[in-house]
């Protein structure tokens, strides 16, 4: 009967534990997430703008020139950063393409009309000389790398909690026989000494918590039932010595 009443106290103590820590260190995970996402999106915001920028420092010359090559070759070295989906080229007017590239189904860098849809954001920057503009450059980003950090994420918060609850498990599972779980069954094992007329019985649990508290009231009702006893003893005798 011990046996199971102690378990039962172990398991009900390390259950409420657990379960708080995953209510915690799931609201942290949400909350790093969420984090995580604006930050993603941030950065790919950042990315476009600046990438707008400097594109339209490096194309001053090979628009001028109306050099299509070298503006092709200056779009597919900035079309290495993965998360591009496309630079578009336009002339002073806006209107006619000088050059585009975009993203295929398989990511890869291929030609384009300049016709870029589907992209999470956009940054469009003006090509200029020192007195006029002479054409603009658009550059369309793509989130589709952002599912693949939240789920690395995700992921890497799901082992952290399996391995703080399987820490706190073994912990708690230790300290609760060591400091709980031991005295209780030994005061059960007293109190049940006692119960059989043992009534000598020493208790030896010594604490300063709860489980002494315990302790002492059964030790206060051991002296009761010695005193309680006596009495019923020399009650006993007074009524044989009367007989």
């Amino acid at each position: 009967m011990s046996a199971r009443y102690s378990g039962s106290i172990r398991t009900k103590v390390v259950l409420i534990t657990l379960v708080c820590t995953t209510l915690i260190l799931a609201a942290v995970g949400i909350f790093d997430t969420y984090r995580l996402i604006a930050t993603e999106k941030e950065k790919l915001s950042n990315l476009a703008d600046v990438t707008a920028e400097r594109l339209a420092q490096h194309l001053i010359t090979p628009v001028w020139d109306l050099d299509t090559d070298r503006i092709s070759s200056a779009i597919e070295a900035e079309m290495l950063e993965t998360s591009l989906l496309g630079v578009v080229v336009y002339d002073e007017n806006g209107t006619n393409v000088m050059g585009a590239k975009e993203r295929d189904h398989n990511w890869g860098v291929i030609g384009s009309s300049g016709n870029i849809a589907s992209s999470y954001a956009q940054a469009t920057a003006e090509i200029r000389t020192t007195d006029k503009t002479i054409g603009s450059v658009a550059v369309y980003v793509s989130d589709r790398f952002i599912s693949k950090t939240i789920q690395d994420a995700v992921v890497n918060e799901v082992i952290r909690t399996v391995a703080v609850n399987a820490a706190i498990f073994f912990v708690l599972v230790l300290l609760l026989g060591k400091f709980l779980i031991t005295p209780i069954l030994k005061l059960a094992e007293q109190a049940s000494e006692i119960s059989t007329g043992k009534l000598n019985t020493v208790i030896e649990v010594k604490s300063n918590d709860e489980i002494g508290m315990l302790a002492d009231s059964l030790t206060r009702m051991q002296k009761s039932l010695i005193v309680a006893f006596k009495k019923i003893r020399q009650n006993n005798r007074s009524n044989e010595q009367e007989l």
